[in-house]
C-alpha cells in the first residue's frame, strides 16, 4: 500500500496560485460584468520564469510564486494587470504592432491600458 502522498511547496503554490487567479477573475466580474467572455477567454498557464503576466492571445501566463507574492504585496495590481493582459487581445494589440519597434510598441500601450481603469474608474 503507498504511502499517502506529501504535498510539495510548488504543488502547494501552483493549487493557491490557481485560487487566487480564480480570485482575481472573480473580482473583475463583478466590477465588469459585460467582460466576461473576454475575462474568461484566456487559459491560465503557469511558466515558472515570469515576474508578470504575458500572453499569447490564448493564454494567461504567469508564475505561481510571482502571482502569491504579488497577492501577498499589493493585491490591488493584479486585477488591473490581469485586465491590462486582456484589453491587449481584446483589441487586438498582440496582432496590430507591424513594424514598430517592440519595446516602444508595448511601452505605448502599456500607458494605455494603466491609466484606462482609473480613468474609467471601473476598478480600485
Amino acid at each position: 500500500m503507498p504511502g499517502k502522498h506529501i504535498e510539495t511547496q510548488a504543488e502547494w503554490e501552483s493549487a493557491m496560485a490557481k485560487k487566487v487567479f480564480a480570485a482575481i477573475r472573480g473580482e473583475l466580474y463583478l466590477a465588469l460584468p459585460y467582460m466576461n467572455a473576454a475575462l474568461c477567454a484566456l487559459t491560465p498557464d503557469e511558466q515558472d520564469a515570469l515576474t508578470a503576466f504575458a500572453t499569447d492571445g490564448a493564454r494567461l501566463c504567469f508564475a505561481p510564486g510571482w502571482l502569491l507574492g504579488l497577492y501577498r504585496k499589493n493585491h490591488a495590481y493584479l486585477p488591473r494587470a490581469y485586465l491590462h493582459s486582456v484589453l491587449h487581445c481584446v483589441f487586438r494589440h498582440l496582432w496590430l504592432r507591424g513594424s514598430r519597434d517592440p519595446a516602444l510598441w508595448g511601452l505605448a500601450l502599456s500607458l494605455i491600458h494603466i491609466s484606462e481603469p482609473t480613468r474609467l474608474q471601473l476598478i480600485s
